[in-house]
């Protein structure tokens, strides 16, 4: 079972000298087992690259973490939102993979809650947001408009943005159409 969700095979295998294009070759994770101090990627019987595991921040109690009532953005979505952290932190919007992914429990563990006021939300059609309808009204577009209304909603003026995969194509999008809204 693994309890480690990698962000972005392809930079650890440049990391290991081989192209972004060599993740369409079969590569195995070995490691990253509950226990695991590290990370082992093959490829074809041959050991490329191991590589320590980040000491994560502890899990944030369920009560700690505030979920917001459901956010209607259009007629067929309602999002989810939920904040935990430090309320006069550093805000940092997570944003997670998928497209489909949505919140999953550890998301949080990435940031120190002392310093950081975490949102985490779940986009159109990733649970537990609600749909109607998953593919009506749901483009990178009204994304980055249910982001917006995300960041207005709790107060916010910039804040940073950290996603893997999807999420952080996503955190792009809105920082080339926000960019003033960005701090990081």
């Amino acid at each position: 079972m693994f309890n480690l969700r990698l962000i972005g095979l392809a930079v650890l295998l440049e990391i290991a000298g081989l192209s972004p294009a060599y993740s369409a070759c079969k590569v195995a994770l070995l490691g990253a087992a509950k226990g695991s101090t590290s990370l082992s990627i093959q490829m074809h019987q041959t050991r490329l690259l191991e590589v320590p595991l980040l000491d994560l921040f502890p899990e944030i109690p369920e009560d700690k973490i505030i979920k917001y009532p459901l956010l209607r953005v259009s007629p067929e979505h309602e999002i989810y939102i939920e904040e935990t952290g430090n309320p006069k932190g550093k805000p940092i919007l997570f944003l997670h993979g998928g497209p489909g992914v949505g919140v999953k429990p550890g998301q949080n563990r990435f940031f120190d809650p002392k310093k950081w006021r975490i949102i985490n939300f779940a986009q159109r059609g990733s649970p537990p947001s609600k749909t109607s309808n998953l593919m009506k009204g749901n483009t990178t577009s009204e994304i980055i408009e249910d982001m917006e209304k995300i960041r207005e909603l709790l107060g916010i003026s910039k804040w940073t943005l950290f996603g893997g995969s999807w999420g952080s194509t996503l955190g792009m999008a809105y920082a080339i159409e926000h960019p003033q809204k960005v701090e990081a």
